[in-house]
This record gives C-alpha cells, structure tokens and sequence, in this order.
C-alpha cells in the first residue's frame, strides 16, 4: 500500500512539474507583429550588393539573429516586433526554409502577420518596371504536363497543360491540391488602399527599356502600386506565348477571377507552407500577404527573339528592390505602430 501510494504522489508532483515546464516554456516564446518574407540576399546584408533583404535589414534596424534550425537563414529582428528571414531562392528552398521558421518551439507566431516582399518578372500587357504588385491568388507554374513545342498538336497554343488531360485543359484532370491559392481579399485590398500613393522610386534606364514597347501599353507607364495575381514555379520562364500561357493558366486555375501580373520562383511553396501551419493553429493564414515588385519584363519586346532579350530588362531591380521595401515597409510599419488595431482584425 504504501508504495502505491509513493507512486501516486509521484505521479502527480512529476504532472505538476511537467505543466509548469510547458507552461514557463510556452511563456517564454517569442512572438513578432510582423514577419517579412525575402528569398535572396547577394553577400552581406551591409555595404555590398542589393538584394531582397538588405534594404530592410538596415533601414529597419534587424540586426538581432535567432537560429532557425531547417532555414536557409537566421531570423533577423528588432525591439519592435519586426522580423525578417531569407528563405533562398526557389520552391524547395522557400517551403523548407518556411516550414523551419513556422515549427521553431521558440517562436509564438500565432498572431503574426507575414508580408512577402520580393522581385519579380511581369507582363507589359498589364504592368511595368518598378510597380509593385499586391497578390490573392499564388497559383504554381510546375504542377503540369509539358510536352516539347516541336510535338505539339496543330490547335494547341501551349506546351504545358493540366495533369491528367489529353487537351490542354479538361474538367476531370488530376488535382495535386497546391495548384492555386487564395488569400485573405479583404486584407489583399486593405494593403493595397493603404500603400497606392506611396512615393515609388524610378531611374532613366528603366523608362528607356519600357520605351521599346507600344504607346499604349502598361508597360510605358511609370511605376504604380496595383491588385494582381502570381504565378511561381522552379521553371524561370520566358517568352510572349510563355507570358500568354501564364495568364491563360490563372484564368483556368481562378474560374476567371484572377489575372496574371508577375511570376517568381517561391511563393506557392511559401503560401503552401504557410497554410499547412494555419491547419495547427500555429499561424493564421488569414494574416499572409504577398507583395512582388517588378524587376523585369516576362516576355522580348516587339519584333525580337526571346532569346535575345531573356536578361536584356535587369536594368529594373534596383527599382523593384527599393519599391518592395517602400511599400511593403508602409504597411509593416502601419502593423508595428499600430498593432492593438490591427491585432483585433
């Protein structure tokens, strides 16, 4: 009798001690108002080249590092509740890297909201150098069938088309279920009302190349902040009838709500690892956004091959890096300053 009792005892000192640990260990995680999400950094994030992070790094002071076992890179933070993470560049990279930060046991993300801030390429058809662009739908560019251009069918236009389809498209074709995502519209639209009259940054060279194109394009436009849709996938791709295909592969995936504005190569891993940790309460996807800001044109210009202009626009990443950071730091910024009201939505 006696040693049953002495285990009962213990049986109940060992829970109490245990749910104490938890507890202090669930009090002593650390929580941000506001996460940026960039995919490469070119060297140091201080004094040499540009890339998707420096900018935030030292304009918003990130200079205090947490290792995130799993993550390309540290997270990067400050006192106010700002963080930053480099996820390197394409889809396994930005999904692993994602993943790594959401499942850290030191971090309470449960509140957090994430800006996803990087380049892009865009069609001339709707956009231009520079602009930055808010995102609803992520749709992935890899999830497909392609056959070679020189064995399509006559009255095909693409050469990529659904799983499952011996057309280019069919009803009943296979479903992966990451092929398309879609975000918070209410808070795609509060982004974009809070940030299309900021100031964008613009240089001559970039007015030059989208002066090769039409008068009456987007693409001679300058600069602006608009509503847009994604396209990502680990095929950098390249070309009109590519650009066509894209926006012919969001109006299928959206049932002709979305339209194609830019393409990269991370975000639907990004937002696929992002709701994977929403479904265990670990974040809210409700809080994602994701902000591309073009670096260059998908497509030649009129009368070139594409493959004599495939790095020909590159003049416009200096514009797109400072943009992504411009307006996507106004709304971090609006998050940290004022987070009792934006917690509550």
């Amino acid at each position: 009798m006696f040693d049953y009792i002495t285990y009962k005892r213990f049986v109940i000192i060992f829970t109490i001690l245990s749910l104490i640990h938890f507890n202090t260990a669930s009090a002593q995680r650390t929580s941000f108002k506001v996460i940026i999400i960039t995919m490469m950094e070119m060297g140091d994030l201080t004094d040499d080249g540009i890339g998707e992070a420096q900018l935030w790094y030292q304009r918003d002071s990130l200079v205090n590092e947490m290792e995130i076992p799993g993550a390309y890179s540290p997270l990067y933070y400050n006192d106010n509740g700002e963080g930053l993470i480099i996820t390197g560049g394409g889809l396994a990279n930005a999904t692993a890297s994602v993943m790594a930060l959401g499942l850290n046991p030191k971090l309470d993300l449960s509140n957090t909201y994430f800006i996803v801030a990087g380049i892009a390429g865009t069609s001339p058809q709707v956009c231009t150098l520079g602009s930055a662009v808010w995102s609803e739908w992520i749709l992935d560019a890899d999830l497909c069938h392609v056959i070679d251009a020189k064995e399509l069918p006559d009255n095909w236009d693409f050469s990529r088309f659904r799983l499952g389809c011996k057309e280019v498209w069919c009803e009943n074709g296979w479903t992966i279920g990451t092929e398309v995502t879609q975000l918070n519209s209410s808070l795609v639209k509060k982004a974009y009302e809070i940030t299309k009259n900021v100031e964008l940054f613009d240089i001559q060279e970039a007015q030059e190349i989208r002066n090769r194109f039409p008068a009456n394009s987007a693409a001679r436009r300058e600069p602006f902040v608009t509503i847009g849709d994604n396209v990502a996938g680990n095929t950098f791709f390249y070309g009109k009838v590519y650009s066509e295909w894209a926006d012919w592969w969001v109006k299928k995936w959206t049932n002709g709500q979305g339209t194609y504005y830019v393409t990269n190569m991370e975000d639907s891993g990004i937002v696929t690892a992002l709701k994977r940790l929403s479904e265990t309460n670990l974040i809210s996807f409700d809080r994602v956004m994701a902000l591309r800001t073009a670096s260059d044109f998908d497509q030649q210009y009129p009368g070139e091959n594409a493959s004599d202009c495939i790095n020909d626009t590159w003049v416009g990443f200096p514009i797109a890096v400072e943009n992504a950071y411009r307006v996507g730091g106004f709304v971090a910024h609006e998050i940290v300053n004022n987070w009792a009201e934006w917690n509550e939505e």
